[in-house]
């Protein structure tokens, strides 16, 4: 979506591949795919190979260039350039990390809690594998959530519930949360 700046990725996928690996199903709320799609923007315009490489990972995706060999799949993986834009792929997700963490110790009172909530943030083995090792943005809304624990602190209560409803428009399960 980033190499032709395509913005409604509803509608693109709707047009252009109704018949290939697309089923006409859209996973996520809008704002998911706008944030993911602005993101890679923005570095596509500030690494230009970045942009050639996500659509390299289309064309695989799309079953135009053959990786069906595990020859081809390394010849794909040896590019000079592929672990640096997996990196700055991922970098919207440490953006997101880093935030959730500064409100989470914002949010805490004593120094001691304060320790444990980073410490609890940075080694929790469900966040790092979801994340960054299987590339889920499930850290975006999970901010939101932090965030809105944050204002909830504070008794900003209508802040709280932007953020919630921020969180819900990135995946429903910020939603859960409010009904109680």
């Amino acid at each position: 979506l980033c190499y032709h700046v395509i913005w409604d990725g509803y509608q693109y996928f709707l047009d252009y591949h109704r018949e290939s690996f697309f089923t006409g199903h859209f996973y996520y709320p809008p704002l998911t795919y706008i944030l993911v799609a602005l993101h890679q923007f923005l570095l596509k315009c500030f690494m230009p190979s970045f942009g050639i490489w996500m659509e390299h990972i289309g064309k695989v995706m799309m079953g135009v260039i053959n990786t069906e060999t595990f020859a081809d799949y390394l010849t794909f993986l040896s590019r000079k350039d592929t672990f640096q834009n997996i990196f700055m792929m991922k970098s919207l997700y440490l953006f997101f990390d880093a935030l959730g963490i500064f409100f989470l110790y914002k949010t805490a009172e004593k120094e001691s809690d304060r320790k444990i909530l980073i410490l609890w943030w940075v080694l929790n083995p469900i966040l790092i594998y979801s994340s960054y090792a299987q590339g889920q943005f499930d850290i975006m809304p999970t901010f939101f959530i932090a965030l809105s624990l944050y204002f909830l602190v504070n008794q900003k209560n209508a802040f709280a519930i932007v953020a919630m409803v921020m969180g819900g428009a990135l995946k429903t399960i910020p939603l859960v949360l409010v009904i109680p």
